[in-house]
């Protein structure tokens, strides 16, 4: 079949073809001058990151920045619509830097800051950049400790009248260390704890104490920074009333003898001082307990036991006595010394445990008690005491514990320990 020769003048001449082919026309045209001929527009991308190389001063000088270290800009771009429409593409191919090249020491630089395109052919403008350049603090890392201080300043006095303040009690370490620039680090010469008090106390009080480094010249430090999870520290003001009191002692292991009347002559010197114990307490005491003294630590004839008022529990001395001296003398009584049973009896064992013996270290101990009965003791008739009541719950294993020996008119003197199984 032989195909016509093909005619494009006729093809031009068929009014159908011709409608058709200029309205195609026209689209492309209008396409042309839409896109290509069209006005320019400007986007606005916000809050682009600025890119600084801190490692190379780092690595090269010592150097680390502080105070605000990330900063954005705003780029402003124009093109053809299609051309800046996607932001993300945009974003991918726009360079934001801010130049180091100049930094070699301490001190604050201003970094110029640049907008670049990656794309060699970037069919659009950068315009302009919110930010020309940053300033950047460059300085030497230090950290150092401080012991912290209490610092509560008042509007009248800490306590009322009648009352005392004990040691404050710190909730946390009552040493901080303190990170930041060497060269605000250096001008640090304390860091207190500093709360305020409006009204006089009269009894225990919890503060919110706030950390403060304190400088030579009085001037708060830039870009510290304190090794705590806050800068607030808890502190309590322990509070006692003021009461003038007899100093007493009371005695622990006492032979099932002397429960009602001690087989010794007491005296306490000084005999009374000015106390301070809490308020609640004082109502219902007639005296202040200096000691509880085991009969353990007492022998025959006179002892002498002097006790530190810094180290007194319940209370506090408030009129500067720093010690009392404590007299016992055990008249007719004896001190004789055995050799050491080879087995122990054991008190207050753990519910569900078992003791026994795995070594005594001693082998002679000392009792005290009339010469009568003391002399009438022998080793077959004394029974060590390894009391079990002090250790810990849920302890197995191999323990040391403190030996003793009380009978119904007698004690053991001095400090023994033996090692117990407990399984």
């Amino acid at each position: 079949m032989r195909i016509k020769d093909f005619n494009l003048g006729k093809l031009f001449n068929n009014n159908r073809f011709l409608m058709v082919f200029s309205l195609i026309m026209a689209v492309l045209i209008w396409l042309f001058v839409s896109v290509e001929k069209s006005t320019d527009i400007t986007r606005t991308l916000t809050n682009v990151p600025v890119q600084v190389d801190y490692s190379r001063l780092q690595e090269n000088f010592g150097l680390v920045p502080y105070g605000n270290s990330t900063y954005t800009v705003d780029i402003k771009v124009s093109g053809k619509r299609y051309n800046v429409d996607n932001e993300q593409e945009l974003l991918e191919e726009l360079v934001v830097s801010a130049n180091t090249g100049k930094v070699n020491s301490v001190g604050t630089y201003s970094l110029p800051v640049t907008v670049e395109s990656s794309n060699d052919r970037a069919a659009y403008t950068i315009d302009s950049w919110s930010l020309q350049s940053v300033d950047v603090y460059f300085d030497y890392p230090k950290e150092k400790e401080f012991a912290v201080t209490a610092d509560i300043q008042t509007a009248d006095a800490l306590v009322e009248e009648g009352y005392v303040a004990g040691e404050l009690v710190f909730g946390e370490s009552t040493s901080v260390r303190v990170s930041g620039p060497e060269s605000e680090v250096s001008k640090i010469t304390a860091v207190v704890a500093r709360a305020s008090v409006d009204v006089p106390l009269t009894e225990n009080t919890a503060l919110d104490a706030t950390l403060v480094a304190e400088t030579r010249d009085g001037s708060t430090p830039n870009y510290i920074s304190f090794n705590r999870a806050s800068n607030v520290a808890h502190i309590t003001v322990p509070v006692y009333k003021k009461a003038t009191l007899p100093a007493t002692v009371s005695f622990s292991g006492i032979p099932s003898a002397y429960l009602d009347q001690l087989p010794f002559t007491v005296t306490v010197e000084p005999a009374s001082a000015e106390f301070g114990v809490t308020e609640s307490r004082l109502d219902g005491i007639d005296s202040f307990e200096i000691a509880k003294i085991p009969f353990s630590s007492l022998t025959a004839g006179t002892n002498v036991i002097e006790i530190k008022a810094s180290e007194l529990t319940g209370g506090i001395v408030v009129d500067g006595t720093e010690k009392f001296t404590v007299t016992v003398v055990a008249e007719g009584m004896k001190a004789v010394t055995l050799a050491a049973p080879a087995s122990l009896n054991f008190p207050n064992v753990p519910d569900g445990m078992s003791a026994k013996t795995e070594s005594i270290h001693f082998e002679e101990i000392t009792l005290v008690g009339p010469a009568e009965k003391v002399d009438a003791l022998t080793t077959d008739s004394i029974v060590l005491d390894a009391d079990l009541s002090t250790v810990p719950e849920g302890t197995t294993g191999t323990v040391a514990v403190p030996v003793t020996v009380t009978g119904d008119d007698y004690w053991s003197y001095g400090e023994y320990i033996a090692s117990v199984q407990l399984q």
